[in-house]
């Protein structure tokens, strides 16, 4: 009778798996493994960022949930020696932290999305405590409202396209579309300076680069 080397009885394979940003694909992957493209969309995903974000993104909603429990009468009094605000904001330093290792390459654009939201949100709040620049905030801001002002010209362009609206209508929206150009031009030059100001050691890869106007 034919026996198992040991190894492969004792040391069988172990897996995990992801669900694709891309596509929403279950993705199946050894334990061990830094990367895994999608057998379904082909994309490669960084596993070390994906799993940074979703760690990320359950400690940013857990830190939510504790601030929203906090009865209103009493927010006026919210400081970090508050017990339940003192565990929020270690929720959001974790998950902050987390981001900024998901950063490090590029991410779903729907959790690009919201890892900058969730950027924004937390370096505002950490504003408060001074716990981080006011570089820093004002760098995650810009960047939220570049993507903010994206996602409106997108939006512009599709009515535009499927030929929506009557002819008033229609221009004020080609006016607007002039005016999120100029904004996007005034944002980006905003955006190099502050990481050239903040000076990082690898720049967030937050931005959807493959946007155009």
């Amino acid at each position: 009778m034919e026996q198992k080397h040991p190894e492969e009885k004792d040391n069988p394979t172990q897996m995990d798996s992801i669900k694709c940003p891309h596509c929403a694909h279950d993705v199946q992957f050894p334990f061990e493994a830094r990367h895994v493209i999608c057998n379904n969309c082909r994309q490669r995903l960084d596993l070390t960022s994906q799993f940074a974000f979703l760690r990320g993104l359950a400690a940013f909603e857990e830190g939510q949930a504790i601030v929203q429990e906090v009865n209103p009468k009493k927010k006026r009094n919210l400081t970090k020696y508050n017990n339940s605000y003192k565990t929020a904001l270690n929720l959001f330093m974790e998950a902050y932290s987390s981001l900024q290792v998901a950063f490090q390459t590029r991410l779903g654009e729907i959790q690009r999305q919201v890892g900058v939201e969730m950027m924004a949100s937390m370096s505002q709040e950490f504003m408060k405590h001074l716990m981080v620049s006011g570089l820093e905030v004002s760098y995650w801001n810009s960047i939220m409202v570049e993507q903010t002002a994206q996602i409106e010209y997108d939006g512009l362009k599709e009515k535009l396209r499927q030929k929506e609206g009557g002819i008033i209508l229609r221009l004020r929206w080609v006016l607007r579309l002039r005016q999120l150009r100029k904004k996007q031009q005034e944002i980006n030059t905003k955006i190099a300076v502050l990481e050239n100001q903040i000076a990082f050691v690898d720049i967030p890869v937050a931005r959807n680069s493959k946007w155009k106007a």
